[in-house]
Parts: C-alpha cells; sequence; structure tokens
C-alpha cells in the first residue's frame, strides 16, 4: 500500500477541510469496482457502480445535517475502461460539495485484499472516523 494514498488526516486531498477544523466526523466509502472482460459484465458493472456512487452520494446529501464529510475512495479492477475516474467522477459531481471522491487506480488482477488493506491503515490512522465498504459483486 502506497502511503502516498492513505493519509493520517484528511486535508487538502478530501475537498480541503479535516473534521478536526469544522469539528466533523469523516464517513470514508471504499468501493472495490470489479469489471469483468465480456462486453456483458462491462455493462453490468458499470451499471452497478453507478447504482452504488448515487447511492452513497444520495446519503451524504440525506444526511447532511449531521455535518460530516464525506469521502468515497474508489479502484477498479479487472478489465480497464468501463470503471473509470471519468465515469465515477461525471457521478460523484452530482453531490459536490457533499461527496469528494478520490480514485486509487486500476488493477488488472488483485483481489479484495488491495481495498481491504488500505481500508485497514486508514482505520488504524483515523479511530473516530466511519469506514464502508463496498464491492460491485455481481458484474
Amino acid at each position: 500500500v502506497n502511503d502516498a494514498t492513505l493519509p493520517h488526516t484528511f486535508d487538502t486531498r478530501f475537498g480541503g477541510r479535516t473534521h478536526d477544523e469544522e469539528n466533523r466526523r469523516t464517513v470514508i466509502v471504499f468501493l472495490h469496482a470489479f469489471s469483468g472482460s465480456s462486453s456483458e459484465s462491462k455493462e453490468t458493472a458499470k451499471r452497478i457502480v453507478a447504482e452504488q456512487v448515487g447511492q452513497v452520494g444520495r446519503s451524504a446529501i440525506a444526511a447532511s445535517h449531521f455535518k460530516m464529510n464525506w469521502v468515497l475512495m474508489y479502484r477498479s479492477v479487472g478489465a480497464k475502461g468501463p470503471i473509470s475516474s471519468g465515469m465515477v467522477g461525471s457521478i460523484c459531481q452530482r453531490y459536490n460539495p457533499r461527496l469528494h471522491c478520490r480514485y486509487q487506480g486500476h488493477v488488472s488482477k488483485g483481489q479484495e485484499d488491495i481495498s481491504l488493506g488500505q481500508l485497514h491503515d486508514v482505520c488504524q490512522h483515523n479511530p473516530n472516523d466511519l469506514v464502508v465498504y463496498i464491492h460491485s459483486k455481481g458484474s
């Protein structure tokens, strides 16, 4: 795991705010997004990920009275292309400034341990924040 992608505090990489500065907790959502190589799998993956990101965004809006920062950290796995930073970023824009999305890169092969290892490190460094893990299973 690259420490550069694992901030010990959520600073400018997460919308320029820290939960300490505004007395807010941060909800960090990890999305491990897999796509197979067939056309059908790619379309299914895009649909599932769009639905999942939209749900996270709607949750961030609905919980806005709790004054929490929401961060989506997502990684694409498998076939390269269908789940891109542009595709997810365009969905995230709909929920800005409530949801801050951060692309964690693409891996052709890799199990969930890549994302789960990052989640573990973030939990170790940010014990007061809330963490959610989502997998695009079924795509």
